[in-house]
């Protein structure tokens, strides 16, 4: 099976790709594969438990992170995670109406996690990244 970060290399022979579109055009398969949800921004509702995570197809790093999961969830693991590009988003406001509280952005990937109904955790960038993988991974 192809990686997230496979395609963003293929998208490098392609030629010039705006906005990681080549990436987020052939995600959705190893995103579904891996029991996890690629949703347009104006779908996604909050989940009572698990995960919003929003990403730049992109962006190395949150396809990488993104990998990860998608190797932790063939180990058996399993995880509620709705995932967007963050391209969707048109201003800060709509970072906040997916995870209320979570702006202002400067950095992907843009997290929030619930639990029984109650965002507990939420974050951008570096803390973001780490905070799934304490989290979901290690």
């Amino acid at each position: 099976m192809t990686t997230l970060t496979e395609l963003f290399q293929q998208s490098k022979a392609v030629g010039p790709v705006n906005n990681g579109a080549y990436v987020r055009s052939r995600a959705a398969q190893v995103i579904r594969d891996a029991g996890f949800r690629l949703k347009k921004f104006v779908s996604i509702t909050r989940p009572n438990d698990g995960v919003v995570m929003g990403i730049a197809f992109y962006s190395l790093p949150d396809l990488q992170l993104l990998d990860e999961l998608v190797q932790a969830s063939k180990s058996g693991h399993s995880y509620s995670i709705d995932i967007f590009d963050v391209l969707d988003c048109k201003s800060m406001a709509d970072f906040d109406q997916l995870i209320p509280g979570v702006t202002p952005v400067y950095q992907t990937p843009v997290v929030g996690i619930w639990e029984s109904g109650k965002l507990i955790e939420k974050a951008w960038g570096a803390t973001a990244r780490q905070l799934i993988l304490d989290k979901y991974i290690q």
